[in-house]
Formats: C-alpha cells, structure tokens, sequence
C-alpha cells in the first residue's frame, strides 16, 4: 500500500471521507490510550471544531490565491500526456487542504490527548490494508500531507504552508476552555 493511496480518502462506498478519516484518527487514539469519557467528548469536540474552521480557512485561502494544480502546468509546459497518481480535485491547489484540514484536527486532539502520543491507525482494515503507526498525532497529518505531493496533485510548498497553518489553527483551537 503506498501513501498517495493511503491517504485519497474519497469516500463513495472506497473508503472514509477526509472527515471521516481524521474523526477515525481520533478514534483509534482515544480508544488505543482508554481515554475517559469527559477527555474524549472534549478530543472530539475540538476537533470537530477544527475540521470545520480549517476547512473555511483553507478554501479562502485557496480561492484567494489560485495557484495552478501541477497536472494543469505539466500538461501545458512538460508533458500534454502526464497524469497524477491520484484525481486531481476540481478546485485552486494552494494551500494543500489534508495538510491544513487533518493538521488542524490533529493538532487540536493533541491539546487534550498529548503532543507525544503515538497510535496505530487501523481506518482501511476493513479493505486488507496493513495498519499505520505513528509517534505522535500529527506525524499522521505530516503523512496525510505528504500523500498529495507522491499523489501528484500538489506542490511541496503548499504542503509546507498548509501544516504550518494547521499548527496555528490547531493549537488556538486547542487552547479554547471546555465547560464541564
């Protein structure tokens, strides 16, 4: 299984939503650690919190800058034949949205699960796919990242841009107080 495929993540009867992973993600986490229920609401609910404000932020951010996908400019400057490993979405590439979306998300679960905590994530074992293992939540977001660059749908820089956004997204997130 490589990354690119790892991470395409697009739902219709293949496999979980980008939300489905990343609430998946936290999931495996707060289960793999035996959480308690008052920690876990709190988890799930920063980083429902965190999906939605990412996204709205990622989606300006993209809309604001435009930037052509790679398959548009090798087709143009390179290759009129090249194609990416994986659908190309139809819309702006920058900043990257699983850097920025499952960033965010797992930035905030850190908040309250732990920056240092590693897990298993056992979301495509249903379709024979080995497991992944992570030391902490948001390697699997660097990874989640990372998969779009192999997946040859975005650049290196709005992967960088995009985890650096989510680190930022995230931990405001995760510093807001919880009622009990």
């Amino acid at each position: 299984m490589n990354i690119a495929n790892y991470w395409v993540d697009q739902g219709d009867g293949i496999g979980y939503t980008p939300a489905g992973h990343d609430m998946s993600l936290v999931t495996e986490v707060i289960e793999q650690t035996g959480t308690n229920l008052l920690k876990a609401a709190e988890a799930y609910a920063k980083a429902g919190i965190a999906e939605r404000d990412a996204s709205i932020i990622c989606f300006r951010s993209k809309y604001k800058y435009t930037l052509i996908r790679p398959v548009s400019y090798i087709r143009k400057v390179i290759d009129t034949t090249w194609s990416p490993f994986i659908v190309t979405p139809p819309h702006p590439e920058y900043p990257a949205a699983h850097a920025v979306v499952t960033g965010s998300v797992m930035q905030a679960a850190s908040g309250v699960l732990g920056y240092q905590t590693g897990f298993t994530d056992h979301t495509y074992d249903f379709r024979g796919w080995a497991p992944r293992s992570f030391t902490t939540l948001f390697d699997a977001a660097e990874e989640a990242g990372v998969s779009r660059l192999y997946g040859g749908i975005h650049y290196h820089i709005s992967i960088h841009t995009g985890l650096n956004m989510a680190k930022v997204i995230g931990t405001r997130i995760g510093e807001l107080k919880m009622s009990k």
